[in-house]
């Protein structure tokens, strides 16, 4: 997979801020790192309000949690409806949806691992915990994320893995940690 030299300086910012993440949660920066490219292509697709054109800072299309059509939690800095794909048994269909909104990456990356600690199962358990397993393998802890459900496309992981390996040739001393 290449790189052009904008999508190349825009996944050296967003591992860096993976990289400071990780310090505090211990997740994979390769794998964090891959989620935000995937789910914004390259950071031209984050949500943005339809009405306003208020920006999201949201790399991971994380929505916000709404009952009887009332926001129950958005991002720190609120939601904003915007369009996005989902699949819907094998079928992509477009879709109208509030998005949490925040003040920065940063607060994208917090909330990210926040949602991926503390998700629960329909049993109670923690819907992530098998992904905490492979802490030191940015691969299978993204293949145990996705079956775990946090992403409705059957291609992800087909689509991810190359970018986690892309990721990975990024020169460390590149991102002044």
């Amino acid at each position: 997979m290449r790189l052009n030299i904008s999508q190349y300086l825009w996944c050296v910012q967003i591992l860096r801020q993976a990289y400071k993440s990780k310090s505090k949660t211990k997740l994979p920066a390769l794998a964090v790192a891959a989620q935000a490219v995937i789910e914004t292509g390259y950071g031209k697709l984050e949500p943005i309000d339809l009405l306003t054109g208020k920006r999201s800072y949201n790399l991971f299309g994380i929505k916000c949690l709404e009952k009887d059509g009332v926001i129950i939690v958005g991002g720190n800095n609120g939601c904003v409806l915007s369009y996005t794909h989902e699949e819907v048994n094998g079928e992509k269909k477009l879709i109208l949806a509030r998005f949490r909104a925040y003040k920065s990456h940063k607060d994208s990356f917090d909330d990210h691992a926040k949602i991926l600690i503390i998700s629960r199962d329909d049993k109670g358990g923690q819907r992530y915990r098998k992904a905490f397993d492979y802490l030191n393998d940015p691969e299978k802890f993204i293949v145990e994320v996705w079956k775990a459900g946090y992403a409705s496309d059957s291609k992800y992981i087909e689509n991810i893995i190359p970018i986690i390996r892309t990721l990975n040739k990024i020169p460390i001393w590149m991102l002044k940690l």
